[in-house]
């Protein structure tokens, strides 16, 4: 769980440097900061409006409405509303998506966000990056193993043992020859 301070920092951050596109969101914001036990309630994720209770807030620099709720019973974009919801569902989870120029680089949002256990993951994409992850440990233990046997030749050098240093270079080159084709 993320802590109440946290949430309040990235928030209060946000309504000093963020040019949001509705005013009205720097209203919901204030409000959120303001009432603790409605804030204690509010979990930050990527694709909040895939959620049952979900709100999307977006500076001027992010394509869209700029504010915008989704429920499971209705989608609404006027902030009277938005800002009823939340006031009579104060006890419901809700979830928030802040949409910002250089969110990706902004320590205090990543520090506050969530997963989004409702978020349907594309299969294509998770295949593409575990077979892309799967390739760099590869390389980077191939790279390891490598270091470790120039170690064991430089070793064999220093005790002027030409078996382990034929037998460690002949291992090498074949590694060495191997990462190059792969």
């Amino acid at each position: 769980m993320i802590e109440l301070s946290a949430k309040k920092k990235f928030l209060s951050w946000l309504i000093q440097y963020a040019h949001l596109k509705k005013r009205e969101s720097y209203w919901i914001i204030n409000y959120l900061i303001n009432h603790e036990a409605l804030l204690s309630r509010v979990i930050f994720v990527e694709g909040a409006l895939e959620t049952p209770r979900g709100i999307l807030i977006t500076d001027q620099t992010i394509p869209g409405i700029g504010l915008e709720m989704k429920t499971e019973q209705k989608r609404l974009t006027d902030a009277q509303s938005i800002f009823a919801d939340i006031r009579n569902n104060r006890k419901e989870d809700l979830y928030l998506e802040i949409n910002f120029s250089e969110k990706e680089a902004s320590p205090l949002y990543q520090l506050i966000l969530e997963e989004n256990a409702y978020q349907v993951i594309n299969t294509e994409e998770q295949i593409d990056f575990l077979q892309d992850f799967d390739a760099f440990l590869l390389k980077e233990e191939k790279e390891l193993k490598l270091r470790h046997l120039q170690e064991e030749i430089d070793q064999a050098l220093l005790t002027q043992n030409e078996e382990d240093f034929l037998r460690l270079s002949q291992e090498y080159l074949a590694l060495k020859k191997e990462s190059t084709f792969s």
